[in-house]
């Protein structure tokens, strides 16, 4: 059954073929299934450093970025966040979470730690923390993009919610197509979009969300152009709802490259509250298969420290 145009079937109300009422929702999902289909765009791994040899080693980051650094035992903790923020700005020291295995590195030095030559040692960053008591119950993630050059495009963000095992059962989302989760705790705008831009919100209400809901991903990917990069001046945001001049993450766009996705940050349980932890990591995919997403996040789950104790 050949359907109107999306444009049309807002203005009519109804479509002309079967009777169908028209709201906003399905007229976005068929003006989306009308785009023209591209290719995915084949991602190119971010390059590596060298191999670490004896008196060198490694700090990792959840972006998938590496920095090799000169072995000293007698190197101080805290002078190796300094290191690590000389080299890599966006990520000041006071918020640099550093794990050796499944041990944080606090204070000491790399040799009181039992850091060895060759050594791996992963970096979280910790944005915000959420007590209860604070005021804060409710966030609004903000996206705003400029089309790309092949013309009118989506930059989705979505939010895939997981339970406390972060598993596939119970794993919940929100996007443009479905629109409320959670009992409409997590509710996304749809999108809202002018003859160069669009824009759309993700609104959590912390207070309403369900006590199996542990993790909450925010993720974005390109719709049909596959290349992030594409998008002209993206401009992405967590806030509380009531403070939206207060970021309570730090996302740099640049760091997504020319890959279909990223899973940008995370809202955590943690005891009576929440934490906003920075992720970054590139990945695969749109909001017509999150599988690529998916494995991200529990990957993500399963690394040392990130979980809120």
């Amino acid at each position: 059954m050949s359907h109107a145009h999306g444009n049309c079937l807002e203005k009519a109300q109804t479509c002309p073929k079967c009777g169908r009422a028209i709201d906003a929702n399905l007229s976005e999902m068929v003006e989306r299934a009308l785009m023209p289909f591209s290719p995915p765009v084949l991602l190119t791994p971010p390059p590596g450093s060298p191999a670490a040899t004896d008196g060198t080693f490694t700090v990792t980051f959840l972006t998938g970025e590496e920095i090799t650094l000169k072995y000293n035992p007698a190197l101080p903790i805290r002078e190796l966040r300094e290191l690590i923020h000389q080299q890599q700005p966006d990520y000041p020291p006071a918020k640099q979470k550093l794990f050796w295995g499944p041990n944080e590195l606090v204070d000491g030095t790399l040799g009181t730690a039992g850091v060895v030559p060759g050594a791996t040692i992963q970096m979280i960053l910790a944005m915000y923390a959420i007590k209860r008591g604070d005021s804060l119950n409710h966030v609004t993630f903000d996206l705003h993009w400029g089309y790309p050059p092949s013309g009118q495009d989506y930059l989705d963000a979505s939010c895939l919610i997981f339970d406390a095992a972060g598993g596939n059962r119970d794993f919940k989302w929100a996007d443009y197509s479905k629109r409320d989760e959670c009992a409409g705790a997590v509710h996304h705008s749809g999108d809202k979009m002018t003859s160069s831009s669009g824009c759309h919100t993700i609104e959590i209400d912390l207070r309403q969300l369900p006590p199996e809901a542990h993790f909450l991903f925010f993720t974005l990917s390109a719709y049909n152009c596959r290349d992030i990069s594409q998008f002209h001046q993206p401009a992405v945001n967590l806030f509380e709802t009531r403070n939206p001049g207060q970021p309570l993450t730090e996302y740099c766009i640049r760091h997504a490259g020319r890959s279909e996705a990223v899973v940008m940050c995370g809202l955590c349980r943690a005891g009576d509250g929440w934490v906003v932890q920075a992720i970054g990591t590139q990945c695969a995919g749109t909001v017509r298969d999150y599988s690529d997403m998916i494995r991200v996040c529990q990957e993500t789950l399963r690394r040392p420290g990130w979980r809120p104790s």
